[in-house]
């Protein structure tokens, strides 16, 4: 794991073997990940991997396995299914899973009895060891910089969990919210947050972050890199447009539906686009005659205004070098933008 006493996931330790042996083996050697169906169905794996591994599928309990293409598996995707057949026995019991479970119940006899025999008991305590809930912030989510909301210091910092950014105004949100589990790190402010104590802190499922590392790996985000601010608070700095100053990035996306900066459509709504505020512009822009284009140039009207929001705010134009190099993932159930809530969505934004 790059995190002292954290268990990487396994889209991690699936790339890590594969730069091992690309380095260091000459014939080219594929990886195949290995899980039970009820991990597989979980994870939403029937897509496959990233990075060209494949995915060997387990049953459990006697059941057979179904993917899409039926049981002999995906070659294209490199999904293969396991015939309950040939792995009666033990194999079929076999759960990391129900060996986390044992040991966070102290039942340490019940967690080997899921394990092959000679494995050593002392090694697995060690590995699976649980995390406390009240944890504080771990080392690499301690303030980086010099205090201001955005300023994270030296970019390139790896990370074996997905976290989302919180700012030190998000102290306010927590409080008023009552979000016990992350009030650990209020006098940590500004830092990164584990995503999964975000979402679990908010009553939300973490279904849609594993799925969306099954594909994506460990990930980095924050309501900074969004649009349409809600829950989190952040105010995006103004930026001037032609002879118009527009509140944020959502504002001009919805605005360009209509046509090009300085088309009649585009001229005929701006005004009013302008002033909106982000979810008033999202609903502006849900009655507009879309033009015929759109489609086709959707992705560079929201690289174009993407561009404009960085350049307007230096700070947080460094807390996106600061994710480097971590792919940058949106968990939400727009699954173009996003990642939906399987996911598989395009990530796009």
């Amino acid at each position: 794991s790059d995190q002292h006493s954290h268990w990487p996931d396994f889209p991690v330790v699936v790339r890590a073997l594969q730069d091992h042996l690309s380095k260091h083996v000459p014939t080219p050697i594929e990886v195949y990940y290995v899980c039970g169906a009820d991990h597989f169905a979980k994870c939403g794996l029937s897509r496959g991997l990233r990075d060209g591994a494949g995915v060997v599928v387990l049953p459990r309990e006697g059941s057979a396995v179904s993917v899409p293409g039926g049981a002999d598996g995906q070659e294209s995707s490199k999904i293969f299914t396991v015939e309950p057949s040939l792995c009666a026995g033990g194999l079929q019991h076999y759960s990391s899973t129900k060996v986390r479970l044992a040991l966070q119940n102290g039942a340490v006899d019940e967690a080997m009895a899921y394990l092959p025999p000679g494995v050593n008991k002392y090694d697995v305590l060690g590995a699976f060891a649980p995390v406390p809930a009240a944890r504080g912030p771990p080392s690499d989510l301690v303030p980086q910089g010099g205090g201001q909301e955005t300023d994270v210091g030296a970019p390139g910092v790896a990370i074996s969990e997905s976290s989302y950014w919180l700012s030190a105004e998000q102290a306010s949100v927590i409080r008023k919210l009552g979000l016990s589990a992350l009030e650990p790190y209020l006098d940590h402010l500004p830092c990164w947050v584990p995503h999964r104590l975000v979402a679990t802190s908010l009553g939300f499922s973490t279904s849609a972050i594993d799925a969306a590392e099954a594909l994506h790996g460990p990930y980095m985000w924050g309501t900074e890199f969004e649009n349409v601010h809600s829950t989190w608070l952040f105010k995006e700095r103004c930026f001037v447009v032609g002879a118009r100053r527009f509140r944020g990035s959502e504002q001009l996306y919805q605005l360009l539906k209509a046509g090009d900066v300085g088309s009649t459509e585009f001229e005929a709504h701006a005004d009013e686009f302008a002033r909106a505020g982000e979810m008033e512009a999202y609903s502006l822009g849900q009655n507009l005659t879309l033009r015929p284009d759109f489609q086709d140039c959707k992705d560079k009207m929201m690289a174009f205004v993407i561009r404009l929001k960085f350049e307007s705010d230096p700070s947080l134009r460094n807390l996106l070098l600061s994710t480097h190099p971590m792919p940058l993932v949106s968990v939400k159930a727009d699954a173009y933008w996003g990642t939906g809530i399987g996911g598989t969505g395009r990530n796009m934004l």
